[in-house]
């Protein structure tokens, strides 16, 4: 019989948020948003390629972030918020029946990560911290959730809440979220970018109210 679901864990960028931007939908890139046109042309230069590349992600992360250094923390909020929530995010975890921990892991930034832990009353959340002083962005980036050690995060996650892995639903969209999908007892995949994901999945959605009967079976 399978294990009750004690834990419902999710990644945050083209998951439980879906910004304007493609390919990813992510708070991330909607950052560059700051910028003015010829550090936006950088920005995205960085992304594509250290994204197809084994190139390392704290080198990657830096060098993007350095761009935003002396932006107000004002126009990054501008640009932010509101939170562009996924399909049935908002009805799923605001009307969400029985005694589940609610967590965020991802390799995304914090600012978003706080927003929604407050509005949608999640109990934590993993995610990187951009450094800032006196309200602007010093450019640089503090590193929790590497994109590639998302699955060592989710154990450590578990530890600390003496929860079994099998107990957790992990909800993800993109390559870096499959080794968790691995380890954990209910891996959905929310509109997956990639077949690999897909493929890892227990269960493929594109409206998180579609978790009520599913976490329903388990």
């Amino acid at each position: 019989m399978a294990s009750k679901i004690k834990m419902i864990l999710c990644d945050k960028d083209g998951c439980l948020v879906s910004y304007p931007n493609k390919p990813y939908h992510s708070s991330w890139d909607a950052l560059s948003l700051a910028l003015p046109p010829n550090k936006r042309e950088e920005w995205f230069k960085i992304r594509d390629y250290y994204i197809g590349t084994d190139g390392s992600y704290e080198e990657w992360a830096n060098k993007q972030v350095n761009l935003l250094k002396m932006t107000p923390l004002k126009e990054i909020e501008r640009v932010l918020f509101p939170v562009p929530y996924s399909k049935g995010v908002k009805e799923f975890f605001s009307n969400l029946n029985g005694n589940y921990i609610k967590g965020i892991v991802s390799s995304g930034i914090d600012i978003v990560a706080e927003k929604i832990k407050e509005e949608l009353n999640f109990d934590f959340y993993l995610s990187n911290h951009l450094n800032r002083k006196n309200g602007f962005l010093t450019g640089e980036i503090t590193l929790f959730v590497e994109m590639d050690k998302k699955a060592e995060r989710v154990k450590e996650v578990a530890e600390r809440y003496n929860i079994r892995l099998e107990e957790i639903c992990f909800v993800g969209d993109n390559f870096n979220d499959v080794p968790v999908m691995e380890i954990v007892g209910l891996p959905i995949a929310y509109n997956p970018k990639t077949e690999d994901l897909k493929k890892k999945a227990m269960y493929v959605i594109s409206d998180f109210r579609e978790l009520n009967h599913i976490l329903g079976q388990h």
